[in-house]
């Protein structure tokens, strides 16, 4: 059996991001560029540089010597949606304000929509930052809409002497959830396999759609035979690396007698199929019966196949199968790092008043 070994080289000085700043300049810039580093490789195996993970979003005011405070003022830095969904991130503000009376910092997250500007609170304006700050948080989240920008508004004030503003923003753990059936997940993009001498329906035909609905249906007769196992399956192609969310119900009626149901979750990666039991394989049912439930973070990578495979049998004069699975809550959780339209080239920043401002992975 053939196995491959992936050796990852991860460069991420984390929260030393600012003594790199002090002895390289801001961030991997200039001769530290990602595009600069290079490996050696590993015997037998791979390796990867990763300048992905994180991103570090800095400012610097100094109005030294004059000795004069600093008054309010902010720099924002943005990137343009490429998707409309969730953008969740965690974050890290660390700074130097000066001291006194008061000192104090601001960050925020902002969207642009079709609607006007929505903004999120991580450090509230006004919040105490006299001497050295350090605040952190986790799944800071915000809505955004696809070619309109969103990002950071962050800075703050003194009425100090010491007249400096520095701080630095390093945001890491970026995600994008795409909610509902839209895009690649379209109803129209699902795949029908249909059910041996019976029927099949997708509800509805095509999107977008909050919810999806498939059903089954099969009448061998009554009296007859009973029917003998028979699933069918509905399939689509992962967008993008993640991990998949949604809530489910399946309700149908498979007669009485030696009744039994399936509901099963499958994904397909490059032939190696996972599966995960819904109802589990020829699950006893008698008479009209209901199942519901919900999965949550399951990982998938691009171009993996995504099924449902619902069905199931009888024994019963009633020769009859019908079913419906409903999904909701349906969402794709993309963890693309700062790679993409997420890259650090492609942020901006509107500067700050009389400082400097500097985007940098780290």
């Amino acid at each position: 059996m053939n196995r491959t070994h992936l050796c990852r080289t991860a460069i991420v000085f984390g929260l030393l991001a600012g003594t790199a700043s002090a002895l390289a300049g801001p961030g991997f810039t200039g001769p530290y560029a990602p595009g600069q580093w290079s490996t050696s490789g590993i015997a037998e195996g791979t390796t990867a540089i990763d300048f992905t993970s994180s991103l570090s979003l800095s400012y610097h005011v100094d109005l030294r010597p004059v000795g004069l405070p600093v008054s309010f003022r902010t720099a924002e830095f943005s990137a343009v949606a490429s998707q409309s969904g969730t953008f969740t991130v965690d974050w890290d503000y660390r700074g130097f304000h000066a001291f006194c009376c008061p000192a104090t910092a601001v960050l925020q997250l902002f969207a642009d929509t079709s609607q006007g500007r929505v903004v999120v609170d991580l450090v509230p304006p006004g919040t105490a930052a006299g001497g050295g700050f350090a605040f952190s948080g986790q799944n800071a989240s915000i809505q955004i809409e696809a070619g309109m920008p969103f990002g950071i508004i962050v800075g703050g004030d003194n009425f100090d002497s010491d007249g400096r503003l520095i701080g630095t923003v390093l945001l890491s753990n970026p995600r994008v959830s795409t909610e509902g059936f839209a895009g690649a997940f379209d109803p129209s993009n699902w795949t029908d396999s249909g059910i041996a001498e019976g029927t099949t329906a997708l509800t509805p035909s095509a999107g977008p759609s909050t919810t999806l609905d498939y059903s089954y249906d099969v009448n061998l007769g009554n009296p007859g035979n009973g029917v003998s196992e028979r699933n069918t399956t509905i399939s689509a192609t992962v967008p993008a690396d993640g991990t998949i969310s949604f809530d489910w119900g399946y309700t149908g009626f498979h007669a009485f007698f030696l009744a039994r149901a399936t509901l099963l979750l499958e994904i397909d990666h490059n032939g190696t199929v996972a599966t995960i039991p819904l109802v589990a394989p020829a699950t006893p049912v008698g008479g009209n019966f209901q199942f519901n439930g919900s999965v949550a973070d399951i990982p998938v990578q691009l171009g993996d196949t995504l099924s449902i495979t619902v069905g199931g049998s009888n024994a019963d004069s009633n020769s009859r199968l019908t079913g419906t699975v409903s999904l909701s809550n349906f969402s794709l959780m993309r963890h693309d790092g700062f790679t993409g339209t997420l890259a650090p080239a492609q942020w901006t920043t509107t500067g700050i008043a009389e400082g400097t401002t500097d985007i940098g992975s780290v």
